[in-house]
């Protein structure tokens, strides 16, 4: 015979009731609010053990007894053999260390799977089912943001912007994508070269990057790397990911306001970097493959990257006196490392240009 102390709960009723349980080999007796009720011990549910959680006994009534006595229920269920003394893994494994370490190694492994493979693919996937009309909204409000707070009109003469502009119709044309309302806008910041695309199809493109090409072919190559990034969406998936990124980290973390610590930060920046790195390579294949079919040779990319990697090596020193907002201003748009890499990669394109 076992006795149980705890509470009962009538069906569908939140009122408890102090009850004792008895239980034997083939019987149980309930008292409880002076009632009786006696059965059969086949038909009562015990719910599983996990740790100290009170337990669950249910009655064939739909009514509760609650009890913290687990090990004398588990005692009783083992000498009777209940059917729901067969059904306690969770309490066996989360009682052995070596079973805690193992769940704790493989919940590791796959949030870190997840977050590497996974993410970026959920944010391909969501941003390729995304309507055009939600990447219109999206630049025209970033576009207006950013003449807002960080561009400035541009002072190139109107018949540089209608010659640029005039190539520009031309590559939409060679490439054959009208999917998009693609605009070309041109801007002034900080004396920064620099082109960025939004969403939209809206590509911004800085006078210090006009003068920067010495070649209208230099520009166009550019420019087809941008469309790239429209065309394939990259600036939305940036988007997505990064922020399922910020809000899994924080979950993980169990504090959302230490996503600013730079411990939670920096994992952050990395993953976040590895992505671009990714979107850059698909952008870049797409704009040499373009100028190739266009007729232009992809040297005049790798010209570009050079002088880009060239003003990087100069600036350093310039960067040591700006100010700490025009650094995250600059570090934040300049988001197209020029590097060796590319260059050898654009040399590729025009070395199969000159041999086909």
């Amino acid at each position: 015979m076992t006795d149980l102390a705890g509470h009962w709960y009538p069906e569908h009723s939140s009122a408890q009731a102090v009850a004792t349980l008895e239980l034997d080999q083939q019987t149980y007796r309930l008292q409880a609010d002076g009632q009786v009720f006696q059965g059969k011990q086949a038909t009562l549910n015990f719910s599983q053990r996990i740790g100290n959680i009170p337990r669950r006994i249910t009655f064939s009534d739909g009514s509760v007894f609650v009890c913290e006595d687990n090990d004398a229920i588990d005692r009783w269920l083992g000498q009777v053999h209940h059917h729901d003394g067969r059904f306690h893994l969770l309490h066996r494994l989360e009682s052995q260390w070596r079973w805690v370490i193992l769940s704790l190694v493989v919940v590791f492994v796959f949030s870190l799977g997840f977050i590497w493979k996974g993410i970026p693919w959920i944010s391909t996937e969501i941003a390729r089912s995304m309507p055009i009309e939600v990447y219109q909204k999206l630049g025209s409000g970033t576009l207006m943001g950013l003449d807002k707070w960080l561009l400035r009109d541009s002072e190139l003469p109107d018949e540089v912007q209608d010659r640029i502009n005039l190539r520009f119709e031309k590559i939409l044309n060679s490439i054959d994508q009208d999917e998009y309302h693609f605009q070309l806008h041109f801007r002034s910041m900080k004396n920064l070269a620099n082109a960025f695309a939004l969403p939209s199809g809206d590509i911004v493109v800085t006078d210090a990057l006009v003068a920067l090409a010495e070649r209208d072919e230099e520009l166009d190559s550019v420019l087809m790397h941008e469309i790239a990034h429209v065309v394939q969406r990259h600036g939305l998936q940036q988007i997505i990911h990064s922020s399922a990124l910020t809000v899994i980290i924080a979950l993980l973390l169990g504090d959302a306001t230490a996503i600013s610590n730079i411990a939670i930060a920096l994992p952050a920046f990395l993953l976040e970097s590895s992505y671009s790195r990714r979107h850059e390579t698909e952008a870049d294949d797409y704009a040499l493959e373009k100028m190739v079919q266009a007729g232009i040779d992809p040297v005049h990319f790798a010209n570009m990257m050079r002088k880009f990697m060239a003003l990087e090596a100069n600036g350093g020193a310039k960067a040591e006196n700006a100010s700490a907002t025009e650094n995250k201003i600059n570090s934040y748009l300049s988001s197209h490392p020029a590097t060796q890499e590319r260059i050898e990669r654009a040399l590729e394109y025009a070395g199969r240009r000159a041999g086909s």
